[in-house]
């Protein structure tokens, strides 16, 4: 799918992911050396977001459930239009250019 998400000129990423999301579980301070990161909603851990020393990684990843009032309105609006396109139970990955879909099965969440 192609990646219509816009990039914040100053961050550089998208600002739409996990780590956003009222369903993310933060850690009880970082870095994450438990790997403990989770999904309230999926009780899903989230340990991919995470690099070897616990810190999180720049990739954004989210799911057909995410949900936030953080996000800006035209990602609330692109997430509209694809959000019936997305399968339950997979994990999509934002590329610069498109949207990789993964099964949550395969990623090694807990």
């Amino acid at each position: 799918m192609k990646n219509k998400f816009k990039i914040n000129n100053y961050t550089g990423s998208h600002e739409f992911s996990c780590v956003r999301c009222e369903h993310f579980v933060k850690p009880d301070n970082w870095p994450d050396v438990k790997r403990n990161i989770r999904c309230r909603k999926h009780g899903k851990k989230l340990s991919f977001l995470l690099n070897s020393d616990g810190f999180l990684i720049h990739d954004e990843w989210f799911c057909k459930d995410i949900a936030s009032k953080q996000f800006p309105d035209f990602h609330i609006n692109e997430f509209k239009k694809i959000r019936e396109q997305l399968k339950p139970d997979y994990m999509y990955h934002l590329t610069r250019e498109n949207i990789e879909e993964v099964s949550i099965k395969k990623m090694g969440t807990d």
